[in-house]
């Protein structure tokens, strides 16, 4: 998506880095404060002076979107004192974050002094990172997990789905076969990945490659495949639309949730748990990111990056 926006732009010339980076603030920054705000308010009130201290260093790691080597350093993602991690999960958020600042960059100097080969460099960048993520993952597994260097051969599948650098199937059954590859792609890497599966690595593959079967498939929508139509359901929709508030939510949730009972949760207190976070992140989707993405506040450029 970001891909596709930055080099239509590009081609048309009209790119700009400062209209760049204020949709990037005005999508991320909103909820995310929101949900840094509550957790250091329930961290003061709940956790041990200690705990809490750990929340603050999260926070000023977050906010500048570094916390993924913070967490490389000293914490494991399946770690016992993960779960008092409740901005743990905004490593990915840093990772994401970190590689849009850098790609623009690439893009508009690609484009502009050596475009024909756009391409091959990409590639190049694409088989460095993968290289790096396994070998790092052999040297030292906890810091390959977090940091972005291995990971950016993730991000720039999607990079390529958006160039065009494949050609688009025809064929109807080819389209549903593949599509149908990648959703089990993504469900096998759901239900059979857990913390003694070597992670990125080569493992990374049947995730990232099952979900660019899925987008590639669906670039051009059609009511006779079986996963697009699934996927353009309402119901699913819905989850997309507020999917960026679902994930800051619901792990500082599940973290704070499990400090207050302590014990194994019950099903019923789960179930609770898991409508509390549907409906804190819709709230947070309607009232929070809509608003500040459509320029209801702030909608002065200058001011906004004051702020």
């Amino acid at each position: 998506l970001i891909t596709t926006i930055i080099y239509r732009e590009i081609e048309e010339g009209g790119f700009s880095i400062a209209r760049f980076y204020e949709r990037r603030i005005r999508r991320i920054f909103p909820a995310l404060f929101s949900v840094i705000i509550f957790s250091l308010i329930f961290g003061l009130i709940f956790y041990a002076p200690v705990e809490f201290e750990k929340i603050g260093r999260s926070v000023r790691y977050t906010v500048i979107f570094f916390s993924n080597y913070l967490f490389a350093k000293d914490t494991g993602y399946f770690d016992a004192n993960a779960e008092f991690e409740p901005l743990l999960h905004t490593w990915s958020l840093a990772v994401e974050e970190q590689y849009y600042i850098v790609f623009p960059i690439i893009l508009l100097l690609m484009a502009k002094y050596k475009k024909q080969k756009l391409f091959l460099s990409l590639g190049i960048l694409f088989v460095v990172s993968f290289l790096v993520g396994v070998i790092s993952l052999e040297n030292n597994p906890h810091r390959a997990f977090f940091v972005t260097e291995g990971r950016v051969w993730e991000l720039l599948i999607g990079s390529f789905l958006a160039l065009n650098v494949f050609p688009n199937p025809r064929s109807v059954l080819i389209k549903n076969a593949l599509s149908i590859l990648g959703l089990s792609f993504i469900f096998w890497s759901v239900f059979f990945f857990n913390k003694n599966t070597l992670f990125p690595g080569y493992s990374a593959l049947l995730p990232t490659i099952g979900a660019a079967l899925v987008i590639y498939t669906g670039i051009e929508e059609s009511n006779k495949q079986y996963v697009t139509r699934f996927l353009g359901s309402k119901l699913m929709v819905f989850f997309g639309l507020i999917s960026y508030s679902l994930y800051l939510w619901h792990w500082p949730l599940m973290v704070f949730a499990e400090h207050l009972i302590i014990r194994p949760m019950h099903f019923y207190e789960t179930i609770l748990l898991l409508s509390t976070i549907m409906g804190v992140s819709y709230l947070s989707w309607k009232y929070i990111e809509q608003p500040c993405r459509k320029k209801n506040y702030f909608n002065n450029r200058k001011k906004l990056f004051k702020l």
